[in-house]
C-alpha cells in the first residue's frame, strides 16, 4: 500500500507564483499549504532563485505559523538550507574564481537583449531574462529562444566547466553536472526522508532531475507546465499526476488530488 506523502517539494517560479512576483501566489494554494503543514506536511521550494528570495516566497506562503522542522530550501540549483540549521550548504556550484572569470566575459558579450534577472544576488550561477520578464514579469518566449541558442554554444566553447540551462523565463548559467537533485539528494538523506514519501512539483525541463530522483525513487511527481514533450516525459514516472489547471492553480490541483482529506 503507497503511503501519503510526508514532504512536498515545489518549484517557485510557474508552480508557487506567476510573472516573478512573491505576492501572485493564489489565496487558495497558500491557504491548502498551511493546512497541510499544520498537520505535520513538510513544505520546502526548490528553484534556481536565490536564497533572499525564496525565503521571502517561504514566509510570504506560510505566514506566520512556525516552521516545521525539515522544512528549508533548495536554492540556485546547487546549494539548501534547512531551517533548523545554522548554516546553508553549498553542494556545487561555480567557485568565486570561476564566476570572476565568466562575469568578465558577459561585460563585454552581446547577451542578444537579455538583461541580468534584477535585484537577485547569486552566490553560484548567474541567471538572464527578458526585458519584458524584469519589468512586468512576462517573458519575450521568442527573444528568449533565439538568445539561447546563440549564447549557449558560446558560452560553453568558452568555459567548459559551465552548463547552461533555458528555463520557461530564464537562461541560467550553472556548474557543469550541477541540477536542483545536486541539493535534493543530499537535503533528503540529511533529514532522513526518502524519494518514495515525497511528492515533487514542477513546471518547467530544469525539474526533471527532481523528477527523476523523485519519480524513480517512487515517490509522486506533479508537472503543471504546458509544455507537451515535457508532459509525455512526465508520464513515464510510475507514479505522475497532471492536472488540467496549469501554473499555481494546477498545484492547488494536485494538493486536493492527493490530500483532499486533510484540506
Amino acid at each position: 500500500m503507497q503511503t501519503e506523502p510526508r514532504l512536498i517539494i515545489a518549484d517557485a517560479d510557474g508552480t508557487l507564483i506567476n510573472k516573478g512576483s512573491i505576492k501572485s501566489v493564489p489565496a487558495s494554494l497558500g491557504k491548502a499549504i498551511r493546512a497541510l503543514r499544520r498537520q505535520g506536511i513538510n513544505f520546502i521550494i526548490a528553484s534556481g532563485r536565490p536564497y533572499s528570495f525564496l525565503k521571502e516566497l517561504h514566509h510570504q506562503i506560510i505566514s506566520d505559523s512556525p516552521k516545521n522542522p525539515h522544512e528549508g530550501l533548495v536554492y540556485e540549483s546547487g546549494c539548501y538550507h534547512i531551517f533548523a540549521n545554522k548554516n546553508p550548504v553549498i553542494a556545487g556550484g561555480l567557485t568565486s574564481v570561476q564566476l570572476k572569470e565568466l562575469d568578465a566575459y558577459l561585460s563585454c558579450t552581446d547577451l542578444q537583449g537579455l538583461v541580468p534577472l534584477p535585484d537577485d544576488i547569486f552566490e553560484t550561477r548567474r541567471s538572464f531574462v527578458t526585458p519584458t520578464f524584469a519589468a512586468e514579469g512576462n517573458t519575450d518566449k521568442m527573444l528568449l529562444a533565439k538568445a539561447y541558442s546563440i549564447l549557449a554554444p558560446q558560452i560553453a566553447a568558452r568555459f567548459p566547466y559551465t552548463h547552461t540551462v533555458k528555463s520557461s523565463d530564464a537562461f541560467d548559467i550553472e556548474a557543469k553536472r550541477v541540477s536542483k537533485a545536486t541539493a535534493l539528494l543530499p537535503y533528503l538523506q540529511e533529514i532522513g526522508i526518502k524519494p518514495v514519501d515525497c511528492l515533487v512539483i514542477g513546471d518547467s525541463s530544469n525539474d526533471f532531475p527532481m523528477f527523476d530522483l523523485v519519480g524513480k525513487g517512487g515517490g509522486i511527481v506533479a508537472y503543471v507546465g504546458t509544455n507537451q514533450e515535457q508532459k509525455r516525459k512526465a508520464k513515464s514516472f510510475p507514479r505522475c499526476f497532471i492536472p488540467e489547471e496549469k501554473g499555481p492553480l494546477g498545484t492547488l490541483q494536485v494538493l486536493q488530488e492527493y490530500f483532499n482529506h486533510r484540506l
